[in-house]
């Protein structure tokens, strides 16, 4: 199933599905890809579910790429902000094993979910915060390439 099909399926009519790298805007610049003919669209999560999740932390981007979903969240690596990346990235699992099916049937088996920081990485690497992330599988990158 192709990205914008399984965005399609999604039955949530404020979820619209951009072509490329579109729906992320400026924040695309931290997506590299080696072959953009491949992308399938993009959709901005945090924007078009504001409305049906007012008071969620919502996970920002979703991509199409090679046929297969990819989850983004830009946001700042600082350790005071960790926690707030976790609770996002809990809220988009739980929201992808409900209404999102589709796009989790469909997500990449590796680099799925990434945290990429703006600025600078300042999470302290003996703190508890760090090791949380290290467990949720989402430490910081700061460009996501892929082939």
């Amino acid at each position: 199933m192709t990205f914008k099909k399984a965005v399609n399926k999604i039955n949530n009519t404020d979820l619209k599905c951009f072509s490329g790298l579109r729906a992320m805007k400026g924040d695309a610049k931290y997506v590299k890809v080696s072959d953009s003919s491949k992308l399938g669209g993009s959709i901005n999560i945090d924007k078009s579910l504001e409305n049906c999740y007012p008071n969620q932390n919502r996970w920002d981007y979703s991509f199409g790429y090679r046929d297969f979903a990819y989850f983004v969240e830009i946001h700042p690596a600082y350790t005071s902000e960790v926690n707030t990346v976790l609770k996002k990235l809990k809220w988009l699992k739980e929201w992808l094993s409900q209404e999102g099916k589709p796009l989790y049937d469909i997500k990449a088996n590796s680099r799925c979910f990434t945290w990429i920081y703006i600025s600078k990485f300042d999470i302290l690497k003996n703190s508890k915060q760090y090791r949380a992330a290290v467990q949720n599988g989402i430490i910081p990158i700061k460009e996501l390439i892929l082939e």
